[in-house]
């Protein structure tokens, strides 16, 4: 099952990639709500099971893939939606992101 949820997540990077041109356009943006929170990355480890050193990895943008079990994790220890969690520096992704690129067609 594992392999199967990493095998996926990395057809989705490898999709993102070829899409947009970079492993870099997306990230996380943990450290940002752990600070609006007074949270810290330990704080996080703890709260979901994550080993410390693998949270401190992943806070500090030091990974290059992410499981979706992990983002889930993080997000109900944070009270966050997924959306919350990345930002790009793509502003197509970006809009895509917060909602702001709807199809114009799904307004018709």
């Amino acid at each position: 099952m594992s392999r199967y949820i990493i095998e996926t997540y990395s057809i989705f990077w490898y999709y993102i990639n070829t899409l947009y041109g970079g492993f870099k356009m997306l990230s996380l943006k943990i450290n940002q709500l752990l600070e609006q929170n007074n949270r810290s990355a330990y704080w996080l480890s703890k709260q979901t099971g994550i080993s410390p050193n693998n949270m401190g990895r992943i806070c500090n943008g030091e990974t290059s893939t992410i499981r979706f079990d992990t983002i889930e994790k993080i997000c109900l220890a944070l009270n966050c939606s997924i959306n919350d969690l990345f930002e790009s520096n793509n502003q197509k992704m970006q809009n895509l992101i917060s909602g702001h690129d709807k199809d114009k067609s799904d307004t018709d």
